[in-house]
């Protein structure tokens, strides 16, 4: 069942998607715009459900050290769910790489990039929430 603000534990879920990939030549492009929008849109989402959300991209600011992603880890291992936001044509290994870290401790993991959109974002986050593993 889906939480209920403010009355139940809300279910934490880790927000993942590109990093690296949109710095240098692709900062600052449409597609960088759009996924930013898309990213900002499921999260406002996921809170206004009923969910805690873990953003490793707002986690921290300034330049990045690699120690930090010890923190991101612990995030994610705290985690019900691991929702990629990446866009489908993008190869991300910052984001295999906690795909791995998912998977190896038994985290679901479900891919929304924005081709899904919002009105099917929820439902897809419930369902697999709440829907036993085969």
């Amino acid at each position: 069942m889906p939480p209920r603000p403010g009355t139940d534990d809300a279910k934490i879920i880790f927000l993942a998607g590109a990093v690296a990939y949109w710095w240098d030549e692709n900062w600052d492009t449409p597609a960088h715009y759009e996924y930013m929008q898309w990213r900002d849109q499921v999260r406002t989402a996921l809170i206004a459900g009923g969910y805690l959300t873990y953003a490793h991209y707002e986690a921290f600011k300034g330049t990045w050290n690699p120690r930090a992603q010890a923190i991101n880890y612990y995030a994610l291992r705290a985690s019900d769910l691991m929702l990629i936001m990446t866009p489908e044509h993008i190869v991300s290994p910052g984001t295999d790489d906690e795909i791995a870290h998912a998977i190896e401790h038994g985290i679901p993991i479900l891919r929304v990039p924005s081709s899904v959109g919002l009105a099917r974002l929820l439902p897809m986050v419930q369902e697999k929430l709440w829907t036993p593993a085969a």
